[in-house]
């Protein structure tokens, strides 16, 4: 009978001399044989979504999703919270295992916001994408640097920057014309409602004329805002229309000097009399030339900076104006509705504040329920709109605030993960938007529309 290696070991462990000895033994030898363990497949990971925002309300809308460990059968999500979100319905088609081929349809109502991309293999293993997808209502203009206003029709103003402020092109865009430039070596600031006149200035304010475009037979002509003869730029940053015409009746901004004496900046408006454009001075809260008109109402209440302070310069009756600082630290008053009866700021880009007229007297300065850095203006519907208003501990966005502003605003979406949105204006009502995103890299003009 044949024995077991085991015995045969056991045997040779005997007993000599009473002590135990290992010996060794003639058979064959056991060798030991590793475990044969598989390797798991390592699963999917998702790097980018291309493009990567949509609209709410798109239907179809095809989206490269690039990655890594994708098979045939994968299915990508989009996901908010850790989970699908149903406001957006996703159909997969496999490419490679690099990239697949999504098509999503946005519902109207789908939240503004970040969405994770996830793909997930038919073995369930899954791989997610962070924050890689963004709904928003944001609308790039190409060939556009930023947008800077836009009246109740949706015609907008701007520039394309240049390598320096000569090089820069001011801009007229519309839905109907498309993109119109209007002069070389400027930029365009202000349009009134009737999109008949706009203002703005040369080689960034530095220099003269302040700019003055008129429509005329379907083109926009070149005209400028008189100046003192020491003027040695400036700049029209806003434009109040005729409550019943709509065209242009106010123009707010700055004539710039030079020197020792005087030099700076000087807070300006220019009305339309009879025979033309009439200048005329406003008085200042300090001598330091930091002065700054930024917006004007219809019945020429303006507002802006003087001497670091938020302030208002309100008609006196006599063709001339009086100046009050704003209650509160704000140092910038950034913009007013049509009636005159609400302005909103900020103080050092750090908080934002709107005031209301009660009477013949401003309210004390009021904050908005959201921590802004600038509430920049407010339309008619006293809606406010405001930058870099903290939305989560990783996210900044702009975002419009209803009255009594005591709910959720309205958050404006830009295009890229890390660069939030910049808004610089709203029109007085219908809704739209003006200002700037950044996108792969590059800033561009860009607008929205809320209503």
């Amino acid at each position: 009978m044949s024995r077991s290696p085991f015995l045969r070991l056991v045997r040779c462990c005997m007993l000599t001399a009473g002590v135990p000895v290992l010996t060794s033994c003639a058979g064959p030898t056991e060798t030991p044989v590793s475990p044969n363990f598989a390797r798991a497949a390592a699963g999917p990971a998702v790097t980018s979504a291309d493009p990567s925002y949509g609209y709410q309300g798109d239907v179809l809308k095809t989206v490269t999703v690039t990655g890594s460990g994708f098979v045939n059968g994968a299915q990508a999500s989009w996901e908010r919270g850790g989970g699908a979100d149903p406001k957006l319905q996703v159909s997969t088609q496999f490419v490679s295992s690099t990239q697949l081929v999504a098509t999503i349809t946005i519902a109207p109502d789908a939240a503004i916001d970040f969405y994770d991309v996830s793909v997930t293999n038919p073995d369930r293993k899954k791989g997610i994408g962070y924050s890689l997808f963004q709904v928003t209502q944001a609308t790039v203009v190409a060939e556009t640097t930023v947008l800077r206003n836009a009246n109740s029709s949706g015609e907008l103003v701007g520039m394309l920057a240049g390598s320096s402020g000569s090089q820069n092109v001011a801009l007229y865009y519309s839905l109907g014309t498309g993109l119109v430039t209007l002069s070389t070596g400027a930029a365009a600031w202000a349009i009134d409602e009737a999109g008949k006149t706009i203002s703005g200035n040369t080689n960034g304010g530095s220099s003269l004329p302040i700019r003055l475009w008129s429509l005329s037979g379907g083109s926009w002509l070149g005209g400028a805002l008189p100046v003192d003869p020491t003027a040695a730029g400036g700049n029209g940053r806003g434009i109040a229309s005729d409550p019943v015409t709509g065209t242009a009746a106010y123009i707010a901004g700055i004539e710039s000097f030079v020197g020792k004496k005087g030099g700076g900046r000087r807070p300006r408006v220019w009305r339309l009399g009879i025979a033309g454009w009439e200048r005329v001075l406003l008085p200042s809260v300090g001598t330091d030339g930091s002065d700054v008109v930024e917006e004007i109402s219809q019945d020429g209440v303006a507002v802006g900076t003087s001497a670091g302070h938020a302030v208002v310069w309100t008609p006196d009756g006599a063709g001339g104006y009086t100046v009050a600082a704003l209650p509160g630290v704000a140092n910038s008053a950034n913009g007013i509705n049509s009636a005159g009866d609400i302005i909103v700021g900020a103080q050092n880009g750090g908080l934002s504040y709107y005031w209301t007229l009660q009477g013949v007297v401003w309210s004390a300065a009021r904050s908005l329920p959201i921590s802004c850095k600038s509430a920049v203006d407010v339309d008619d519907a006293g809606r406010i709109v405001a930058n870099d208003c903290v939305k989560s501990s990783t996210q900044t966005l702009p975002a419009v605030f209803l009255p009594p502003y005591t709910g959720t605003p309205i958050w404006l979406g830009g295009l890229e993960k890390n660069s939030p949105p910049h808004v610089e204006a709203m029109s007085l009502a219908n809704g739209w938007i003006a200002g700037q995103v950044t996108y792969k890299g590059a800033t561009s003009g860009a607008y929205w529309k809320i209503d």
